[in-house]
């Protein structure tokens, strides 16, 4: 069961930082053009060190389950912020993005104990630490 949770983060994750989006339209395909923040590799690296951090919350149960419910859920709203056809700048992106971030995080705080949900901000404050130095080097 763990190991189908961590599959659905893991394609979350793809989602959010690797997979253009895709809908078809009789014989059309229409993609959105993504501006990609990180290399594959690098891609696969924070996939990683996500998981482990998440192991390291050592969430059980129907907690473990609504934390990754709620993480599929934001991070392709996330990952649809850098869509081209959006034409956010970076700070516009970045504004948005800590909008969608607040939202999750007032899910999480509902039923992660204090130490739990402290640890879920350091793991996505770092991950936004992470945003913010690519972007800086564009």
């Amino acid at each position: 069961m763990k190991l189908i949770k961590y599959f659905l983060l893991f394609f979350s994750l793809c989602l959010c930082f690797n997979i253009n989006a895709q809908s078809t339209n009789d014989t059309i395909v229409k993609k959105h053009d993504v501006d990609e923040i990180f290399t594959s590799g690098e891609k696969d690296n924070l996939h990683m060190w996500f998981q482990d951090e998440v192991d390291e919350m050592n969430l059980t149960g129907e907690k473990e389950k609504a934390y990754v419910d709620i993480v599929i859920y934001y991070i392709p709203k996330m990952r649809h912020l850098r869509d081209k056809d959006k034409g956010y700048s970076n700070r516009e992106y970045l504004v948005l993005l800590d909008e969608l971030l607040l939202k999750q995080n007032k899910e999480m705080i509902t039923f992660l104990t204090d130490e739990e949900y402290l640890k879920h901000l350091v793991i996505f404050n770092t991950l936004l630490k992470s945003i913010n130095n690519k972007l800086e080097e564009e």
